[in-house]
């Protein structure tokens, strides 16, 4: 109601034509006061996620003072991911540049930011809430600086609880709005240890999507498999629509097929495996100050960004970020830029994070598609990075990427990358192709290709030796069935001819 008055507060009263002329006025001077009043008040947001700073830019919109509007961080890591990998779960995803560019612009706007802490107790007088005790987090790094307090912090009172603990801090606020980072509530987390379900910081669930009483499925971010399953991330980490799928699979299985979900129950070798998630995971959101933010990984994804080589912090990760594209569109004066980019690459040239914010809103479905396709889709993209004068995000927009986004794209690179395993096998087993110059030397290719993969270490360089030294044949293949792919659909792709 506070911020519903604040939006409309003509809203919450009665129809002035209901009212005479002189009550109609009172009633709107009333309502004037009872917002100026809101307006004035100080309010606490506390939490470190996206939905923290969503609900400050609402704040700021709906016309609150900027300067009544404290931001305190939770000094606690998220329980639901490992410590190699929670600053996802925070709202710059581990990225300091956009850590760096929000608390900019938050300082430009007014808002009073508080550090990280953690809240101990709040104080009440006649049943209203007067103010917050909290201790203040540890040191706080951004971009190589270390920031032990902010500077607004010195204008606080230090105080202690009502059992003496010392070493805190108050503030004064009429409204506290909780916005940490999600967790199991109490009332779940009963339920779940009375029906006797295993709980392990989530409800653990096997491969099939069971829990321990096998007529109970459960997914999504309540959940987590079971560590004999070889996965240690919970299932917030990964791709929803994905998990509902493979849930809903398993779930058609057990009901249609149920003979045979009890021979995987007992017959070891008929045992599958779990389900192996490959969609990005995506955040989009809107900052204060009218800053666009989108952020999307893969489940391979570490997000430590301290470490410029990443390996082992993802689910079955073992690549490591070699390739990187950063920068701004104002490159001769980053401070005065108004967007901000990253892409970052593995070993094996596979788009494995994208990360943007800026003033301009960008087409966060088509971006979000982009991610686990390798560098070579990308129209020679590092080549546009290394030219000042072109904008790698407005390049990612143009006409020429409208085919990686079709729907039918995906099926195609893969009866493409299919052909190519038949041909890769029939040089490898095929009768006679040992015997000629021409099936010798493509023999010594798919050797070279098998190495470079083992090893990890496909770079820019390496891809295009390869497709220097693949059999011209191979090539025309490939490109006709890219071309017959442009051509039936040209109803979505007007500019191919």
């Amino acid at each position: 109601q506070l911020i519903g008055n604040l939006a409309n507060p003509a809203a919450t009263g009665h129809a002035a034509a209901a009212m005479t002329k002189e009550e109609a006025q009172q009633k709107n001077e009333d309502e004037q006061g009872i917002v100026t009043n809101c307006v004035q008040q100080k309010l606490l947001v506390y939490g470190a996620t996206t939905t923290a700073l969503t609900m400050i830019r609402g704040l700021l919109n709906q016309g609150l003072k900027p300067s009544n509007i404290f931001w305190l961080g939770e000094n606690e890591p998220s329980s639901v991911v490992s410590p190699g990998i929670h600053s996802l779960d925070s709202w710059h995803c581990g990225n300091p540049k956009v850590d760096e560019k929000v608390m900019k612009e938050l300082k430009k706007l007014g808002v009073v930011y508080l550090g990280v802490g953690k809240i101990v107790t709040v104080r009440h007088e006649e049943g209203n809430l007067t103010g917050v005790h909290f201790k203040p987090g540890p040191t706080r790094l951004i971009l190589g600086q270390r920031l032990r307090f902010p500077p607004e912090l010195s204008r606080l009172e230090k105080s202690h609880d009502e059992q003496g603990q010392g070493g805190l801090w108050f503030v004064r606020c009429r409204v506290l709005l909780c916005c940490g980072k999600r967790d199991v509530s109490p009332k779940l987390y009963d339920a779940i240890t009375f029906n006797s379900l295993v709980y392990d910081g989530r409800l653990v669930v096997d491969k099939n999507f069971k829990t321990y009483d096998p007529n109970v499925f459960a997914a999504g971010s309540l959940t987590k498999f079971s560590r004999r399953e070889g996965k240690r991330l919970p299932m917030q980490c990964f791709n929803s629509v994905e998990i509902g799928v493979h849930l809903s699979e398993k779930i058609v299985d057990s009901l249609v097929f149920f003979d045979r979900m009890q021979d995987q129950d007992t017959c070891p070798d008929k045992q599958p495996v779990a389900p192996v998630f490959r969609l990005p995971k995506s955040i989009a959101a809107i900052y204060p100050g009218e800053l666009n933010f989108f952020h999307s990984h893969l489940p391979t994804y570490h997000g430590d960004r301290g470490k410029h080589e990443r390996g082992g912090g993802g689910e079955n990760n073992t690549a490591k970020t070699t390739h990187v594209i950063e920068g701004t569109n104002n490159s001769d004066n980053p401070t005065q830029a108004t967007k901000y980019y990253e892409l970052l690459f593995d070993s094996n040239g596979v788009l494995e994070s994208f990360t943007y914010i800026g003033l301009d809103p960008i087409d966060t479905v088509k971006m979000e598609g982009l991610l686990g396709l390798p560098f070579t889709y990308f129209n020679a993209i590092f080549d546009v990075a290394e030219q000042k004068s072109k904008d790698v995000i407005d390049f990612l927009h143009e006409t020429w990427s409208v085919c990686l986004f079709h729907d039918h794209f995906p099926k195609e690179r893969q009866r493409i990358n299919e052909s190519l395993l038949k041909w890769a096998e029939d040089v490898q087993t095929g009768p006679g192709k040992t015997d000629t110059d021409t099936g010798t030397k493509e023999r010594e290719l798919l050797k070279e290709i098998s190495s470079l993969v083992r090893q990890k270490s496909i770079g820019e360089k390496q891809i295009v030796q390869i497709i220097d030294n693949f059999p011209l044949d191979r090539k025309k293949i490939v490109q006709t069935r890219l071309l017959n792919f442009l051509k039936r659909h040209t109803n979505h792709l007007p500019y191919t001819r």
